[in-house]
């Protein structure tokens, strides 16, 4: 059995990790309510709790988490 060099291992959960955050971004943005990428950072960034980034929020941070 091979092993995987300590370089490889690096890119791979670098990769990984850069996958899985692409992933999570998109779960949050998917859903019958439109959401666009400026307020899901909105949501994240601010204190505001209303309208979209209430939904965000409450339901779909829940839901990928």
């Amino acid at each position: 059995m091979k092993k995987i060099s300590e370089k490889k291992k690096k890119i791979y959960i670098a990769a990984s990790l850069l996958i899985l955050a692409v992933l999570v971004l998109y779960s949050l943005k998917v859903g019958s309510i439109e959401i666009s990428l400026r307020e899901l950072v909105k949501g994240f960034l601010n204190n505001v709790n209303e309208g979209n980034i209430k939904i965000i929020r409450d339901i779909r941070v829940p839901r990928v988490l």
